[in-house]
C-alpha cells in the first residue's frame, strides 16, 4: 500500500506521462500547493506587520468582483463533489487504497478557498499587484487540468465516468477565472502599464456601519459582516450611535425620489385615462429591479426544494435494494449493491467494470449512473442542494424585506411632504383628520412594507402547486392529481375568506381611525378634560368605538383561524385523499418510497400554503392602505401666497414654496437615468418640470448639500441666495445680501401683474371672496378689496368672528379662493405670529432662531425688545431650557412673546401678527408694542399687519381695517372714522371710556379726540426715533426700557447681568433644563413579567387550554404520518411476498380506516385550536387597551407635560395595532413551528436512536445562537420602537403649525429633519432584519446538517436492517421540514419579541402612577360647596417632585360670593394658584379648605365636577355644538340656547347648518379663538357651580364684547364666588378684592379702592401703565 496504491513503479513514465494517472495527479498538486504556501506566508507576514494590526476600512471591489466570487463558489462546489466521488470510487476499488485519488480534490478544495481568501485581502488592502500571484496560479492550474484530461482520454476514462465530467468542469471554470483575471489587469492596469488606475473606496464607508453594500459576495450571501456587530451587541447593549449613518442607498431621500418619479408618471397616465392612479403600480414601478432579482432567487430556491422528495424515494428504494441483495455479493463485494435501482444495462456495466477493475492497474472510477444512484451520494447531494436552496431563499427574504423598508421610508417621506402642502381646508373641513394622517404614517406605510415581505408568494405558491402535481402524477398517477387538485380547489375558499377579511379589515381601520382621533383629542385636551372632570365621558366615548373595533377584530380572528385551518389542513386532506384513492384506482401497491416522497411533496406545499395565509392577510391590509393613501396624495393643496382662481388638486410641482422639496433637492445620482427617461412624460404636468429635471441630473454626482446649493443658485433670482425656507445652508448669511426670495417660476407670475401693483403696496386683494369649505364653498370673506401699504403699520379690528384671522389666512393663501385675485410685492418675505402661539419641542433659543444662524447681538436685542430677559432668568437653564410640547411649561404670555421674538429675529419684510397682544399683561403688551412694532419693525421699514382688540393702539396705525360679518366695514385712517362712520367711532369711544372709568374712579376718561391727538403726538415722536439708525441709540433705548423705573415686567429695577457668566451658567446647568423626558427603554430580554401581563390579559386558564389543544393537534398529525409509514411498509412487504410466494393480495381496509379516523381528529383539532387561540388574542388586546386608556385618563397632568403627545399616541395607534392584529397570529405560527420541530426530532429519534446523539449538539448550538443573536436583536427592536416616537412627534408638531411653517417657508428644513428621523428609525429596523437573516441562514445550514445526519443515520440503520426502510423516508421528510421550520421559528421569535415590545410599552404606561384618589368614604354632600368659601393656609405648590415650588407659603381667604381679581406679571404663579383648587398641581405644604372641607380628602372627580373654570387656552372637541356644551346630553335645548345668547354666540350658531347639531372640527378649527373662549364661558354658565375660575377667559375677545360679558358675569354669578385672572385691569376694577402676585407669592390683597389709594402699590403701577397705554 502506497501513495499510488499497490502498483509497482507507480511513478514510472516509460509508457508516457499521460498513461500514469498517479504521476499526472501529483503534477496537478504543485500549483495548488504553491498557492497555499504563498497565501499562508503573505497573510501571516502582513498581519504580523504594523499595517496588518490596523483595522482596515479601505474596502474596494475590483472589476468582475461578483463574477469572480460566483465562479469560485462553483469551483468549490465541484471540488466537494470530486471529494465525494473520490471516496466512493476508492471504496469500490478492490485494489489497495490510492491516496492520490482522494488527496488531489482535497488540495483542490483548499486552494480554491485560499484563492478567494487571498483575493479578499487584496481588495481590503487595495493592492492589486498581488493579483499577479493569482494570474500565474490560474495559468498553471488550467494547463495541468488539460494535461489531466488528456491522461484520462489515454486511459479510456470517458464521458461515462463521473471523474471525466468533474475534471472537464474544473478546467472550464479555471479558464473563466483566468479570463476574469486578465480583464482586471486590462482595466486596472496594475502591472505592465505606465499609468495604473486605482480604485478608491466609497467616501461614506468611514461613517457607515451598515456595510451590506460594501462587503464581498460571500459576506453578502451569508451576512458574515454582521458577526462583528452582533459581538458588540452581545458584550454590551447597542445604542443608536453605534448604528452609524445609513448608506445613501438606504436613506429615505433616495427612496422618496424613486417613488415620487413613479407616482408622477402614473398620475399623468391616470389623468389621461380619467382614472385614479394605482399605488400598487407605482411602487412596483419604483422597486421592480430588486424585486425581480429576489424573484429569481425565489424561483431557483423553490425548484431546488423538489430535489428532496426525489432523493427520498431514491434513498428508500436504495435501502430496500441493499437489504434484498445482501446475498448477491460478487467478488468485488461493494460494486453491485451500489448500483442497484438502475436498469440491467447499468448493473451489468457497473459489475463488469468492477470485475475488470480487479485486474486493471489503474484506479477504478465510478460511472455517472452508479454515482447518481448511490444512496450515500444522494444524501450528500441532498445536503449540498439544501445549502444552496436556503442560501438563495434567505437572500430572497433579505431583498424583499429591504425593499419593504425602502418603500416604508419613501411612503413616510411622501406622506410628510404632502402634509407640508396639504390645504388647511382638508383638515378643518373634516375630509382628513389628524388621526387619519397619523395612521397613514404608522399603519398604512407599515402595511405596504409587510406586503413586500410576502410579495413573491403570489406566483411562487401556484408554481409549487403545479410542479408538485406533475411530480405526484408520475409517482402515484391520477389519485395524486385528485389529491393535489383538492389543494387547488381550496383557493376559492381562501379567496372568499380573504374578501370577508378585507371588508372587516377596512371596518377595523375605520374604527381605528376614529379611536386614534378621539385618543389624540383626549391627549391634546387632557388639561381641560381633567378640569371639567370629563374622564368618564371620554372613556365611554373611546370605549364605545373600541367595542365596535373589537367586534370586527373578532370577525377577523375567525377568518384568520379559517385561513390557518385551510392552509394547514388542506395538504393533510389532500394526502389522505391521495392514499385512499390510490388503493382503489391503482393496481400497483403503495411502496414506501412513493408514499414517503409524496408525503414530502405535500409537506413542501404546507409551508407556502400557511405563508399564503399571511400573504393574503398582508395583501388585504395593504390594498386597504393603498386605497386610503391615494386620496390623501391627491388631496387639495394649499394655494400659496400668489393665489389662484380655484384650489388645486395635488400637484407636486406647485408654486406654494415647496416645489424644490418635491423634485430638485431630493434627486441624486442614483436616479439619473430615471430622470432622463421621465423628463418627457412629466413635462406635460408642469412646463417647468423638464428644466428642473435637466438641472437635477446635472448635479447628480454631487452630495445632497451640493445639489441643494446648486438648485438654489440655478432656480432663484439672480441673487447670491436661494429662497427662504428652501435652502438648507445658512439662510441668514444669504439674506444679508438680497431683498428677494421669489423663484423664477414665481417671478414670471408676479411680473405679469407687477405693472398694476403699486410699489408702495405690500399686498393687494381685488374682489376677493374666500371660503373655508371645500364642498359648499360657503363664503367666509366677501368683497374684499384692500391695499396694505408697504413699510407701514396696518391694524385690523372687529368683533369676535368678524373674519380678522380669516383675512390673514387668505393673505397667506390658506383659504379657498372662490373669486378675485391677490398679489404680493416681489420683495415679499413673511413672518407670522399666530393667535394661538405655536412652539416646537426644543429649547427656547431654538424656538426663536427657528433654523437661522445665531447672531449674539441681534438675538439679545430681540430678547430685550420682547421683554423675555426676566422670564429667561427664571427658567432652570435660561434660554437653553427645553420648551415642552405646545409650550406646556410656559404661560400664555411667555409663549406669545417667544412667537413674536421669532418673527422679529427672522429676516423678513412683512410681519403678520394675529392678535398676539391679547395674551400679554397690559404693561408687557405696551412694552412689546413700543419696542417690537414701533422701534424695531417700523423703524426698519417693515410692513406690519396687526390684528388686535386693543383699541388704545389704533392711533399708531397708518392704515386701519374694520371687519364685520366677513366683510370690510371700513378702511382708511383713524381720524377719518368720525366723518365716515360716526356709529363705529362712538362705539369705540364708549368702550375706551368705560375701560378708563373702571380703571380709576378718581380720574375721568379722556375724550376720544384727545386720545387720538395725544396718540398722534406720541406716534410722531416714535417716528422721529425711527429715523435714527445708529446702534448706539438702539442700545440706549433698550437700556432705558430695561433699567427704567417701571420695567413693565415685575415692577422692580432689573440689574445688569454679566452675559458671559450667564452663558457659562447655562452651559453648566444644561441637563437640568430638559423638560421632555427621554423615552424609557428597557435593556436586556423582554421580561417574563411582560409575557405574564399578556397572558393575564388573555386569561391564564384559556392560554393553558390553547397550549394543550395545539399539543393534541400536533400529536394527531404525527400519528397520522406514522400510521402511513406502517401502511406503506406493510404494502411493500406484501408486494415482495407476492412476487416470491404468490400469497393473497394485501388488505388495505384496516390501515385505511385507522388512517381516516386519525386524520379527521387531527383536522378537527386544527380548527378548534386556531379558533380558540385567535379568540384568546382578541380578548387580551381588549383588556390591554382598556387598562391603558384607564391609566392615561388618570395619570397626573405633569405626565402630559413631560411626554410628547406623539409618544403617547404611538401607544394607542402603532402599539395597540400590533397587539390587535399581529401578536395572536405570531403566537399561533411560533407554537405550531416549535411543535413541528419537536415532532421531527422525536420521529427521527424513534427511527434511528443514534440520531439523538447528533440532535443534542445541534439543539445546544441552536440555543447558543439564539442567545447570542437575541442579545443584539432585542436592543435593536427597542431602538426601533424608541426612534418611532420622534417621527410622530415631529409630524404632530408639523400638522399643528402648518400655517406658521408655510408662512416662514421653512418646509425644506422640517422635511430634512423628518427625513433624518426616518433614517434614524430605519437603521435599527434594517440592522435587526439583517441580523435576523444572519441567524436564519445559519439555522438553515444547521437544518441542512440535520437533514444530512438524519439521512445518513437512517440509511445506515436501514441498510444494516435495524430500521424499517419506510422509516428512512419518514425521517428524511421530517428533517427536511425542520430547516424550514427553524427559519420560521427564528422569524417568529424575533417578530414576537418585537411585538411583545409593544406589549412592554403598553404595560409600562399601564403601570404609571395615577393621581391620588381620596377615599369614597370622604364624599361630601351632593350640594357641596354651598357657600363658596375658600381658605388657603400656608400653601406651597410644585409641578413635580424635585422641582422648585412655583407658589410659596400663600395664605388668604375668600368669603362666600366674593369676586376676586388676580393680576401680576407673566409667570408670577397666577394660573398655578387657581389650578391648585382642582388639585392639578402637587400641594407640597399647607392645605386648601373649601366650605370647611380639605380638598385633598375629596375625591378628584367630585372636586373637579363641583368647580367651574374657563381655561387660558380654549379647547373644543370634534363633534357637535351640543356635544361640546353638554356631552352627557342631559341639558334641554332651551338652556343651551340661553347660555349661547348670554355669551353672544347665539347669532353665530343659528347661521350654521344644523345649529346645535352643527359640526365642530378637530380642535374647533372652524371657530375663531375668541369664539372658542365664548364656548368655554357658556360651559361654565351651564355647570352653574358655586365657584368659578376665569383664567384670562376674555383675552381674545374684543373690548365691547368683553364689557358685555363682564356685566353678564356680575349678574349671573352674583351669588357665586368668582376668581378671575386678568390681563385687562378694567375687567377686575369693580371686583371685591384684587390679589397681586409676584414670584410665586401674594404681595397685595385688598380692595381696588384701597390699593389705588396707595401710589406705591404694585396695583397702582399696573393701572397707571394701563391708562398710559
Amino acid at each position: 500500500m502506497g501513495f499510488c496504491g499497490s502498483v509497482e513503479r507507480s511513478f514510472s513514465v516509460e509508457k508516457g506521462v499521460f498513461s500514469n494517472v498517479c504521476f499526472v495527479d501529483i503534477l496537478n498538486l504543485i500549483p495548488h500547493a504553491i498557492l497555499l504556501i504563498v497565501t499562508l506566508m503573505v497573510l501571516v507576514i502582513w498581519r504580523q506587520s504594523v499595517f496588518g494590526r490596523l483595522k482596515v476600512k479601505t474596502w474596494v471591489h475590483f472589476q468582475v468582483h461578483t463574477s469572480r466570487y460566483l465562479f469560485t463558489f462553483i469551483l468549490i462546489l465541484v471540488n466537494c463533489i470530486e471529494i465525494t466521488e473520490a471516496f466512493i470510487s476508492d471504496y469500490l476499488d478492490p485494489a489497495a487504497a490510492r491516496y492520490h485519488v482522494i488527496l488531489l480534490p482535497c488540495i483542490d478544495l483548499l486552494s480554491s478557498v485560499a484563492s478567494i481568501v487571498f483575493y479578499h485581502n487584496v481588495e481590503m488592502w487595495n493592492s492589486p499587484r498581488f493579483l499577479l500571484v493569482l494570474l500565474m496560479y490560474w495559468v498553471s492550474a488550467l494547463t495541468l487540468k488539460i494535461i489531466r484530461i488528456l491522461s484520462m482520454i489515454t486511459n479510456d476514462i470517458g464521458l461515462g465516468h463521473m471523474r471525466a465530467w468533474l475534471t472537464a468542469t474544473d478546467a472550464f471554470v479555471y479558464g473563466i477565472l483566468l479570463c476574469l483575471e486578465l480583464n482586471v489587469l486590462r482595466v486596472q492596469r496594475y502591472a505592465f502599464f505606465a499609468k495604473p488606475k486605482r480604485v478608491r473606496p466609497p467616501e461614506e464607508l468611514e461613517h457607515v456601519t451598515y456595510r451590506q453594500s460594501f462587503v464581498n459576495l460571500f459576506s453578502k450571501c451569508t451576512f458574515w459582516w454582521v458577526t462583528d456587530f452582533l459581538i458588540q451587541g452581545f458584550k454590551h447593549p447597542i445604542d443608536s450611535h453605534q448604528l452609524g449613518k445609513l448608506p445613501k442607498s438606504e436613506q429615505a431621500i433616495t427612496q422618496y425620489n424613486k417613488l415620487w418619479i413613479a407616482f408622477e408618471e402614473e398620475k399623468f397616465k391616470a389623468s389621461q385615462k380619467n382614472t385614479e392612479p394605482s399605488l400598487h403600480r407605482i411602487y412596483l414601478k419604483a422597486f421592480w429591479p430588486v424585486l425581480l432579482l429576489a424573484g429569481l432567487y425565489r424561483l431557483i430556491g423553490d425548484v431546488l426544494a423538489f430535489i428532496g422528495p426525489w432523493c427520498i424515494e431514491m434513498i428508500v428504494d436504495f435501502a430496500y435494494a441493499v437489504v434484498e441483495n445482501k446475498t448477491a455479493i460478487t467478488s468485488c463485494p461493494s460494486a453491485v449493491p451500489y448500483s442497484v435501482g438502475q436498469n440491467t444495462t447499468n448493473m451489468t456495466m457497473a459489475a463488469g467494470k468492477s470485475n475488470d477493475a480487479c485486474q486493471h492497474p489503474h484506479p477504478f472510477y465510478i460511472s455517472v449512473s452508479g454515482f447518481m444512484s448511490n444512496g450515500y451520494t444522494l444524501c450528500a447531494l441532498l445536503f449540498i442542494v439544501t445549502l444552496i436552496q436556503h442560501t438563495l431563499l434567505q437572500n430572497h427574504h433579505y431583498l424583499v424585506i429591504r425593499e419593504g423598508v425602502r418603500l416604508r421610508s419613501a411612503l413616510q417621506a411622501m406622506i410628510y411632504t404632502k402634509s407640508l402642502k396639504l390645504s388647511s381646508l382638508v383638515i378643518s373641513g373634516g375630509t382628513t383628520t389628524l388621526g387619519q394622517i397619523m395612521n397613514h404614517m404608522t399603519m398604512d406605510a407599515s402595511s405596504l412594507m409587510s406586503l413586500f415581505f410576502y410579495i413573491h408568494y403570489i406566483w411562487a405558491t401556484p408554481l409549487q402547486l403545479v410542479i408538485a402535481l406533475i411530480l405526484m402524477y408520475f409517482k402515484l398517477g391520477i389519485s395524486a392529481v385528485i389529491g393535489g387538485l383538492l389543494v387547488i380547489i381550496s383557493a376559492p375558499f381562501q379567496i372568499m375568506i380573504g374578501r370577508g377579511m378585507s371588508k372587516m379589515q377596512k371596518k377595523v381601520m375605520q374604527q381605528a381611525d376614529r379611536r386614534v382621533k378621539s385618543s389624540n383629542e383626549m391627549v391634546q385636551g387632557m388639561k381641560v378634560i381633567k378640569l371639567l372632570a370629563w374622564e368618564s365621558i371620554f372613556f365611554k366615548e373611546i370605549s364605545d368605538t373600541r367595542k365596535v373595533e373589537v367586534k370586527y377584530l373578532f370577525y377577523i380572528a375567525v377568518f384568520r383561524a379559517l385561513f390557518t385551518f385551510v392552509g394547514t389542513s388542506v395538504t393533510a386532506l389532500g394526502t389522505m385523499l391521495t392514499f385512499v384513492l390510490y388503493s382503489y384506482l391503482e393496481d400497483t401497491p403503495l411502496t414506501a418510497g412513493k408514499a414517503m416522497s409524496t408525503l414530502a411533496l405535500f409537506n413542501i406545499l404546507s409551508v407556502p400554503l400557511v405563508v399564503f395565509v399571511l400573504f393574503t392577510t398582508a395583501v388585504i391590509t395593504a390594498n386597504v392602505s393603498a386605497k386610503r393613501l391615494i386620496p390623501y396624495f391627491l388631496a387639495q393643496e394649499v394655494e400659496g401666497m400668489h393665489g389662484h382662481e380655484t384650489h388645486r388638486s395635488s400637484s407636486i410641482n406647485s408654486d406654494s414654496g415647496l416645489e424644490h422639496i418635491q423634485m430638485e433637492p431630493l434627486v441624486h445620482a442614483g436616479i439619473r437615468k430615471s430622470c432622463d427617461s421621465l423628463a418627457g412624460s412629466i413635462a406635460s404636468l408642469n412646463s417647468n418640470a423638464p428644466h428642473m429635471l435637466h438641472h437635477t441630473c446635472k448635479s447628480s454626482n454631487a452630495s445632497l448639500q451640493d445639489i441643494l446649493d446648486h438648485h438654489s443658485k440655478r432656480h432663484c433670482l439672480t441673487r447670491p441666495a436661494s429662497s427662504i425656507g428652501l435652502s438648507v445652508s445658512d439662510q441668514s448669511e444669504h439674506r444679508r445680501h438680497r431683498h428677494s426670495s421669489c423663484c423664477i417660476e414665481d417671478t414670471e407670475v408676479t411680473d405679469n401683474h407687477s405693472i398694476t401693483l403699486d410699489s408702495n403696496c405690500a399686498v393687494e386683494i381685488k374682489d376677493g371672496r374666500y371660503s373655508w369649505d371645500l364642498k359648499t364653498k360657503a363664503l367666509t370673506l366677501k368683497d374684499i378689496n384692500i391695499k396694505i401699504p408697504a413699510e407701514k403699520l396696518t391694524i385690523i379690528v372687529g368683533p369676535v368672528g368678524s373674519g380678522k384671522t380669516s383675512l390673514l389666512s387668505a393673505m397667506l393663501g390658506e383659504m379657498l379662493t372662490v373669486s378675485g385675485s391677490m398679489e404680493w410685492s416681489r420683495n415679499c418675505r413673511i413672518s407670522y405670529v399666530a393667535q394661538r402661539p405655536w412652539l416646537l419641542n426644543t429649547t427656547l433659543k431654538e424656538n426663536i432662531l427657528f433654523g437661522q444662524t445665531y447672531v449674539w447681538r441681534r438675538y439679545k436685542k430681540v430678547i430685550d425688545a420682547c421683554a423675555l430677559q426676566p422670564d429667561i432668568a427664571m427658567l432652570p437653564v435660561g434660554e437653553n431650557t427645553e420648551i415642552g410640547e405646545k409650550g406646556v411649561n410656559l404661560s400664555g404670555g411667555q409663549k406669545q412673546r417667544i412667537s413674536i421674538a421669532r418673527a422679529l429675529y427672522s429676516h423678513t419684510d412683512t410681519v403678520l401678527l394675529d392678535d398676539p397682544l391679547s395674551a400679554l399683561d397690559v404693561h408687557v403688551g405696551r412694552h412689546v408694542f413700543e419696542e417690537v412694532i414701533i422701534r424695531k419693525l417700523l423703524k426698519r421699514r417693515k410692513t406690519v399687519i396687526l390684528v388686535t382688540h386693543q383699541l388704545q393702539y389704533l392711533n399708531f396705525a397708518h392704515h386701519l381695517i374694520v371687519m364685520k360679518d366677513g366683510e370690510i366695514q371700513y378702511q382708511g385712517k383713524l381720524v377719518d372714522v368720525k366723518k365716515n362712520d360716526p356709529d363705529l367711532y362712538s362705539s369705540w369711544r364708549k368702550a375706551l371710556k368705560e375701560a378708563s372709568i373702571q380703571e380709576t374712579k378718581k380720574e375721568q376718561a379722556e375724550p376720544l379726540e384727545d386720545v387720538i391727538i395725544e396718540g398722534q403726538k406720541e406716534q410722531q415722536s416714535y417716528l422721529a426715533q425711527m429715523s435714527v439708525e445708529s446702534n448706539f441709540s438702539d442700545t440706549v433705548s433698550q437700556r432705558h426700557i430695561s433699567q427704567g423705573e417701571e420695567t413693565g415686567i415685575d415692577g422692580k429695577l432689573l440689574e445688569d447681568v454679566d452675559e458671559e457668566k450667564e452663558e457659562d451658567l447655562n452651559e453648566e446647568s444644561l441637563p437640568s433644563g430638559k423638560l421632555i423626558k427621554k423615552e424609557h427603554r428597557e435593556i436586556g430580554a423582554v421580561k417574563m413579567s411582560v409575557y405574564l401581563c399578556y397572558l393575564k390579559a388573555c386569561g391564564i386558564l384559556l392560554c393553558i387550554f390553547v397550549a394543550l389543544m395545539l399539543l393534541l393537534n400536533q400529536g394527531l398529525l404525527v400519528s397520522t404520518n406514522f400510521w402511513l409509514s406502517l401502511w406503506s411498509s406493510a404494502s411493500t412487504e406484501s408486494y415482495d411476498n407476492q412476487q416470491t410466494n404468490s400469497t393473497t393480495a394485501f388488505n388495505n381496509s384496516h390501515y385505511l380506516h385507522v388512517y381516516v379516523i386519525l386524520f379527521v381528529f387531527a383536522v378537527a383539532s386544527t380548527l378548534a385550536s386556531g379558533m380558540i387561540l385567535q379568540f384568546t388574542g382578541v380578548r387580551g388586546a381588549r383588556c390591554l387597551h382598556d387598562n391603558l386608556l384607564t391609566t392615561i385618563l388618570n395619570v397626573p397632568i405633569r405626565f402630559f407635560e413631560t411626554n410628547p403627545s406623539g409618544r403617547i399616541i404611538n401607544r394607542f395607534s402603532s402599539d395597540v395595532s400590533q397587539i390587535d392584529q399581529k401578536i395572536p397570529g405570531t403566537w399561533d405560527a411560533l407554537l405550531r413551528c416549535c411543535l413541528a420541530v419537536f415532532s421531527a426530532i422525536i420521529v427521527n429519534s424513534i427511527g434511528t436512536p443514534y440520531f439523538i446523539l447528533a440532535a443534542i449538539p445541534l439543539i445546544i448550538s441552536y440555543y447558543c445562537l439564539q442567545v447570542f443573536y437575541r442579545a443584539t436583536s432585542r436592543e435593536l427592536q427597542r431602538l426601533d420602537s424608541v426612534t418611532k416616537s420622534p417621527i410622530f412627534s415631529q409630524f404632530s408638531e408639523t400638522l399643528n403649525g402648518l400655517m406658521t411653517i408655510r408662512a416662514y417657508r421653512a418646509q425644506t428644513r422640517f422635511l430634512n429633519e423628518t427625513l433624518a428621523r426616518i433614517d434614524s428609525n430605519v437603521a435599527p429596523f434594517l440592522f435587526n432584519q439583517t441580523a435576523n437573516r444572519w441567524l436564519g441562514i445559519r439555522l438553515d445550514y444547521m437544518g441542512a446538517v440535520l437533514v444530512f445526519i438524519a439521512s445518513i443515520a437512517s440509511l445506515m440503520s436501514g441498510v444494516k436492517g435495524n430500521t424499517n426502510p419506510a422509516f428512512i423516508g419518514l425521517c428524511i421528510a421530517y428533517a427536511l421540514m425542520v430547516s424550514n421550520y427553524l427559519n420560521w421559528i427564528v422569524r417568529n421569535v424575533a417578530e414576537l419579541e418585537m411585538l411583545m415590545n409593544s406589549t412592554e410599552r403598553v404595560d409600562e404606561y399601564i403601570k404609571l402612577q395615577r393621581e391620588p384618589q381620596s377615599s369614597r368614604d370622604d364624599n361630601p354632600d351632593k350640594d357641596w360647596p354651598k357657600e363658596g368659601e375658600i381658605h388657603f393656609k400656608n400653601v406651597s405648590l410644585t409641578y413635580d417632585t424635585g422641582l422648585d415650588p412655583v407658589v410659596m407659603g400663600v395664605s388668604f381667604s375668600v368669603r362666600p360670593g366674593e369676586k376676586i381679581g388676580v393680576c401680576g406679571r407673566t409667570g408670577s404663579g397666577k394660573t398655578s394658584l387657581t389650578l391648585a383648587l382642582f388639585r392639578m398641581i402637587k400641594i407640597t405644604e399647607g392645605e386648601i379648605i373649601i366650605d370647611g372641607r380639605d380638598i385633598s380628602k375629596v375625591p378628584l372627580s367630585v372636586l373637579r365636577s363641583k368647580l367651574a373654570i374657563i381655561p387660558q387656552d380654549p379647547v373644543l372637541f370634534t363633534g357637535t355644538v351640543r356635544h361640546n356644551l353638554d356631552p352627557l346630553g342631559e341639558i334641554p335645548d332651551t338652556k343651551l340656547w340661553e347660555a349661547l345668547q348670554t355669551v353672544e354666540l347665539k347669532d353665530t350658531i343659528e347661521t350654521l347648518e344644523g345649529q346645535l347639531d352643527a359640526f365642530v372640527s378637530e380642535g374647533g378649527e372652524n371657530f375663531s379663538v375668541g369664539q372658542k373662549q365664548l364656548f368655554c364661558l357658556a360651559r361654565a354658565f351651564l355647570r352653574n357651580n358655586t365657584i368659578l375660575v376665569l383664567d384670562e377667559a376674555t383675552a381674545s375677545i374684543d373690548l365691547e364684547t368683553d364689557n358685555k360679558l363682564q356685566h353678564v358675569v356680575s349678574n349671573v354669578f352674583r351669588d357665586k364666588t368668582v376668581i378671575t385672572i386678568a390681563h385687562r385691569i378694567s375687567t377686575i376694577m369693580k371686583y371685591d378684592c384684587v390679589m397681586v402676585m409676584d414670584m410665586g407669592k401674594v404681595v397685595e390683597f385688598d380692595t381696588p379702592h384701597n390699593l389705588m389709594e396707595d401710589s406705591c402699590s404694585h396695583f397702582y403701577g399696573l393701572v397707571h401703565q394701563t391708562r398710559k397705554g
